[in-house]
């Protein structure tokens, strides 16, 4: 039985255990709050998972290139990342992260998110064919530098940009390389991976080879040759977890585990749960489980999935924050 001192620390410290600790904890409920009734909440889809976040518009002033850019914000225990390309459900629409917000105060989470605008095709080194990615397409001819007034580049070719998430196969593309671009093809100028997540690559037009396949829209689609064994390589596999990024006090929910290849295709390899942290796993079956929250607010909890591909250990965790009731 706990005596009255007891009760009277836990309600003291019940939402954080200093007073920085519990102004924050009030900044993160208030933006629960606030994305439960703003009139910008959306959902931003990422694979098999659906995130609660707010959309909101970018002043034109800020926004000189024309695009439709948007700025995110979203809980911050939401595993978004710059580079992720997911879908705006108002509109159905791709987006790619570009940017985060390097906040003081980590109350929420805040990205700038550009329109795809083209899926871009591409054969890798292998002769895979089916290789692409959504992507942002803008005209280069015309460009600003930035500061004061618009330059026109005096060359004859037509240049673009594209703005692209890395990935293993993305990260292959080199100067020289040639793409196919809305009818026209390009080859690469320059290849800029500076910021973590994403690739700029910048292109110039040029003819057409006998190599080109325009009907697929793949450039260099001849000049694989496709006789060749391609080195065998064993698949990655990756587990995605899906569930409630937040829960109250004592509530309880269910939580899915999916394991997929590198190339995407979903497995059958079977999950082992655990649970650390402010909950309790109730049961599982296979790679559902059910987690009940704890009684502390504010104080978050683990759900890790893991399983043993070939000797080694594949895991994934997945964090969700404890709200008061």
């Amino acid at each position: 039985m706990q005596n009255v001192f007891d009760v009277y620390k836990q309600i003291a410290t019940s939402n954080g255990l200093n007073e920085r600790e519990q102004t924050l904890n009030e900044l993160k409920d208030s933006y629960e709050d606030y994305l439960s009734h703003t009139l910008t909440a959306s959902k931003f889809t990422i694979g098999l998972n659906v995130y609660d976040v707010s959309i909101q518009d970018v002043n034109d002033q800020n926004n000189k290139n024309l695009r439709d850019d948007k700025f995110m914000i979203c809980s911050i225990s939401t595993p978004i990342v710059v580079g992720d390309i997911g879908i705006w459900d108002k509109y159905n629409e791709h987006y790619i992260v570009v940017s985060d917000e390097k906040k003081t105060v980590e109350s929420n989470k805040r990205f700038k998110i550009y329109p795809c605008n083209y899926l871009l095709k591409w054969v890798d080194i292998k002769g895979k064919s089916d290789r692409e990615s959504y992507c942002v397409v803008e005209d280069a001819t015309m460009y600003t530098d930035g500061i004061k007034e618009e330059t026109i580049i005096k060359y004859q070719d037509q240049m673009i940009k594209i703005v692209i998430p890395s990935s293993v196969e993305i990260n292959k593309f080199k100067e020289d390389d040639r793409l196919f671009v809305d009818g026209k093809f390009y080859v690469v100028t320059s290849v800029n991976r500076l910021t973590k997540g994403i690739t700029r690559l910048t292109a110039v037009s040029t003819l057409k080879s006998e190599y080109d396949n325009e009907e697929l829209g793949i450039a260099d689609y001849f000049r694989i040759d496709r006789n060749i064994t391609p080195e065998p390589t064993p698949l990655t596999k990756n587990i995605i977890i899906s569930g409630k990024t937040s829960l109250y006090t004592k509530q309880s929910s269910t939580y899915q585990a999916t394991v997929v290849d590198d190339l995407g295709n979903t497995l059958s390899d079977i999950v082992v749960w655990n649970v650390t942290g402010n909950a309790s796993l109730v049961s599982f079956d296979g790679n559902s489980v059910s987690v009940k929250a704890g009684d502390v607010a504010f104080e978050k909890f683990t759900v890790s999935a893991s399983l043993d591909s070939g000797g080694i250990l594949i895991s994934k965790d997945f964090v969700v924050d404890v709200r008061r009731l």
